[in-house]
C-alpha cells in the first residue's frame, strides 16, 4: 500500500493593508506610545502590588513589615480609590454581628419593641447603613454618647415617652453546631448587653454632645506655674 503523499502545512495568511500603489496604508502610532508604554507598566505594577499587600497587611494576626510598607507607599493611594474597608469582616474568619434591639413606650400605654437592621430593609444600601450605625458602637471611645444619640432619634422618630435599648451580638456557630444541625437563628447563638434607658424629657434635656471645657489664660499655664500643686 502506497504510503500517504505529505503535504506540507501552509503557513498561516499574513494580512496586510496596502494602498493602490502597494504601500502599507496602515495608521502609524502615535509618537507617545513608546514614551506612554512605560509609566503606564510601572503603574500596573504599582497597582497590582497595592491589591495583594494592603489586604495582606492589615490580615490577623497584624503583619509589622507589611504594614510598614503600606503606610509608606499605599495607603493614601488606596484611599483616594476607596479601598480601605475592612478585609477582615469578610475573612479568614469573620466575626459576630451586632444588632440594637429596642423597647418604645408610648403615651397611650402601648409598646413597640423592634429591632435592627433586619431583612425588610429596603432598599438595600438602606440596609446597609442600619448595618453600620449596629456596629459603629464597638469603636468608639465614648459609648453612652453614642447610645443616647440613638435613643433621642427613636424617641423622636416614634413619639415616644420611653426608649430602652440592648445590644445584641449574634455570634457564628461552630462547626460542631452545624454538623449537629443546630439553625444559625437558635436563641444560644445571641447574647444581650443593656445599652441604657431613658425618658423623652431625660433625652431633651441639656446638649446631646457635652461640650468641651474652655481653655483660659489661667489653664493654658502649665501646672507649676498656675500654683496648683
Amino acid at each position: 500500500m502506497p504510503a500517504p503523499s505529505e503535504s506540507p502545512v501552509p503557513d498561516a495568511p499574513v494580512y496586510r493593508v496596502e494602498g493602490p500603489d502597494g504601500v502599507d496604508d496602515a495608521p502609524p502610532r502615535p509618537a507617545y506610545w513608546e514614551w506612554l508604554k512605560i509609566p503606564v507598566t510601572f503603574w500596573l505594577i504599582f497597582h497590582v502590588a497595592a491589591m495583594v499587600i494592603y489586604p495582606a497587611s492589615i490580615g490577623a494576626p497584624p503583619r509589622e513589615l507589611l504594614s510598614r510598607i503600606t503606610a509608606r507607599y499605599f495607603q493614601r493611594y488606596m484611599e483616594a480609590l476607596f479601598m480601605v474597608g475592612g478585609h477582615r469582616f469578610f475573612a479568614p474568619e469573620p466575626g459576630p454581628s451586632t444588632l440594637v434591639q429596642y423597647r418604645l413606650e408610648h403615651a397611650d400605654g402601648t409598646v413597640t419593641e423592634k429591632i435592627f437592621p433586619h431583612r425588610d430593609i429596603r432598599p438595600r444600601l438602606l440596609y446597609h447603613r442600619y448595618f453600620m450605625l449596629s456596629e459603629r458602637p464597638m469603636d468608639v471611645a465614648d459609648l453612652r454618647t453614642w447610645y443616647r444619640m440613638y435613643a433621642r432619634h427613636l424617641a423622636y422618630w416614634y413619639d415616644a415617652e420611653r426608649v430602652t435599648m440592648w445590644r445584641v451580638v449574634h455570634r457564628l456557630p461552630d462547626p460542631e453546631e452545624v454538623l449537629a444541625g443546630k439553625p444559625l437563628n437558635a436563641p444560644e447563638f445571641y447574647s444581650y448587653e443593656p445599652m441604657g434607658s431613658w425618658t423623652r424629657q431625660e433625652l431633651e434635656e441639656g446638649p446631646l454632645i457635652p461640650a468641651e471645657p474652655q481653655e483660659t489664660a489661667e489653664t493654658a499655664l502649665p501646672a507649676e506655674e498656675r500654683g496648683t500643686p
